[in-house]
């Protein structure tokens, strides 16, 4: 029997509701538009409170027949509104209910024809004419980073991943990101990684860990930032990285633990205990390196044995550096095979050791390995395998084209942050994009199946300070991923110009200028491409901080769901994701925009 949605699963649920398609025909007024989204809006939540075709009984009769009346009494305009989605499932709780009375017809089916679930929305926008005040706020300066107390897991999130072998949006998963609480001297965790902030005038990024094994970077058209691991190493300059990476002060200490132990072993006046107690140490570390290699060396070796952004795929990445180190440096053989008579009992082993004195463990495979997927993902990989076909593009419209230009200034800067089982998550810059109150990460976990993740992520408004008069016209961009089966994904930008009228609780959303980008020779080659603009609206219920609602693009036949919030205690952003497919292929983003 129907039950209503529990509110933990309303909670949960960010883009499953399709609310507003895009309205053909043009030129119907703005009131009509957002009374044609607030009547479709009822009559999909019906939808989505039905239960699944495999549990329906005689109980749910009522239920059925009362969506089923909703829906059927709805306007042309008003059934365009609503997805197919929804209209699939009305169709088959109406079928399922009419399976159990043994009548397989049903003449009282929802009305479908005149909907046009393919329209766009070229009706009229809603007016910015009663504008809020504004906010005259300051830009942001290039190093600071938005900051949240609130929970981040119920944000806008959406998913691309396999389901059954093929591709498909949810919309019902947590969210990655769980928290983003950034103050001065303290920390904020990003499921697992740890920003931060330790500027005493302005805020800036510094980057440590709790999670084992990640990496972070921040990546521009001028290039990424530059750590320099040189202590690692027992240097004070020489060696840099684009990562910091959470191994690297454990890597440290063990080197000056080593360095420290073979001092005693090879004093030949050193006391037997301390030279016991120092051999302990290192057996106990376990040293396999010495420091007669390069270390950038390995690193570019390291990116050309990468095949799969997965755990498996890392492990054999790190098993491949191993065995070239092996195999190109006579004292990592030399060590290994000191190390086996060791274990044997053979204490001649340790006088290979001493001529060599490793100091590095295993995990410094592991921070070359995060070096070089890192370096992957931003600047590409060779190939097309369905393995490396989501990232084998890099992250394109960071880099410079020909002329050495960057493509704009809003989309030059990411933060890219890896772990060692290929995760990967690029959050776009909010300084660089002008924004103080939100951003959007897209992540790759192919580990869970998960081809393309967008979650938004912000300060969102309280629910008391959404207006309920006036209106706002904000500006942004979106990314996104256009994806089809077996093809590498193309990277999509666009500008997004979005109007809310909050006495109405409506918004209209639209993107311009959307340009592919890619990757040539390290060299970004963008393409403007007509007919991927979207436009589309939304609305949102009393006592909200969150919009739902439908877009559609200008050709190509695409259309799909748009799930957007409010951030900053005026309203001041508009942060969000989408997911849009036609009959082969899928466009899934993420977006943020603010108030002008």
């Amino acid at each position: 029997m129907s039950k209503r949605m529990p509110v933990k699963h309303i909670a949960l649920t960010v883009l499953c509701s399709a609310v507003l398609a895009a309205c053909g025909g043009g030129g119907s007024p703005e009131t009509k538009l957002v009374d044609n989204a607030v009547a479709a809006r009822k009559v999909i939540e019906l939808i989505e409170a039905l239960d699944t075709v495999e549990k329906i009984d005689a109980g749910d009769e009522a239920s059925i027949k009362a969506a089923q009346k909703a829906f059927n009494n709805l306007s042309n305009d008003q059934k365009a509104l609503v997805s197919k989605t929804s209209i699939e499932k009305l169709e088959a709780a109406l079928k399922a209910l009419a399976g159990l009375s043994g009548n397989s017809s049903n003449p009282d089916a929802p009305q479908t024809d005149n909907a046009n679930p393919n329209a766009n929305n070229n009706s009229a926008e809603i007016k910015d004419d009663k504008s809020l005040a504004p906010l005259n706020k300051p830009a942001p300066v290039h190093t600071s980073f938005i900051s949240s107390s609130g929970a981040q897991q119920h944000n806008p999130h959406l998913q691309l991943r396999q389901v059954d072998g093929k591709p498909a949006f949810v919309d019902n998963q947590i969210g990655l990101i769980r928290n983003l609480d950034l103050k001065k001297n303290d920390t904020v965790v990003l499921d697992g990684a740890v920003l931060t902030n330790s500027a005493e005038d302005n805020p800036a990024i510094q980057v440590n860990y709790l999670t084992p094994e990640s990496s972070i970077t921040k990546y521009t058209s001028a290039g990424s930032t530059k750590e320099n691991i040189s202590p690692l190493f027992g240097k004070e300059h020489g060696i840099y990285s684009e990562v910091k990476t959470s191994l690297d002060d454990e890597i440290k200490s063990q080197y000056d633990e080593m360095k420290k132990a073979w001092e005693i072993i090879k004093d030949d006046k050193a006391d037997p205990k301390a030279v016991a107690e120092a051999k302990k140490k290192v057996q106990e570390a376990l040293p396999l390196y010495a420091e007669d290699f390069d270390y950038n060396d390995f690193v570019e070796i390291a990116r050309n044995h990468q095949e799969a952004f997965t755990e498996e795929g890392m492990k054999e990445m790190v098993d491949n550096i191993d065995a070239d180190l092996l195999k190109n440096y006579h004292s990592a053989a030399k060590i290994a095979e000191a190390w086996q008579k060791i274990r044997k009992g053979d204490e001649k082993g340790w006088e290979t050791l001493k001529q060599f004195e490793p100091k590095f463990t295993s995990k410094l495979l592991w921070r070359v390995a995060l070096d070089a997927n890192s370096n992957n993902a931003i600047d590409g990989m060779e190939g097309s395998t369905p393995k490396t076909a989501d990232v084998m593009h890099g992250i394109a419209y960071v880099h410079k084209d020909k002329n050495k230009l960057a493509f704009d200034k809003e989309f030059d800067g990411v933060y890219v942050i890896k772990f060692i089982n290929g995760v990967r998550v690029t959050l776009h810059d909010p300084a660089a994009a002008g924004w103080t109150e939100q951003t959007f990460a897209h992540y790759v976990d192919l580990n869970n199946l998960v081809n393309h993740g967008y979650q938004s992520l912000g300060n969102e408004t309280p629910i008391a300070s959404v207006p309920t008069e006036g209106t706002a016209t904000y500006r942004g961009l979106t990314t996104s991923y256009l994806t089809e089966t077996g093809k590498p994904a193309c990277q999509l930008t666009a500008n997004v110009v979005a109007v809310a009228d909050f006495a109405k609780k409506g918004l209209s959303f639209k993107t311009t200028n959307p340009t592919f980008h890619i990757l040539e020779n390290g060299v970004r080659v963008s393409t403007p491409v007509a007919g991927y603009e979207m436009s589309g609206s939304a609305s949102w219920q009393a006592n909200s901080n969150s919009f739902k609602g439908q877009v559609a693009t200008k050709e190509h036949g695409f259309k799909g769901n748009l799930n957007g919030k409010f951030y900053g205690s005026q309203v001041d952003e508009i942060g969000g994701t989408y997911g849009l497919s036609n009959a082969t292929q899928q466009l899934i983003g993420g977006y943020g925009a603010k108030r002008q």
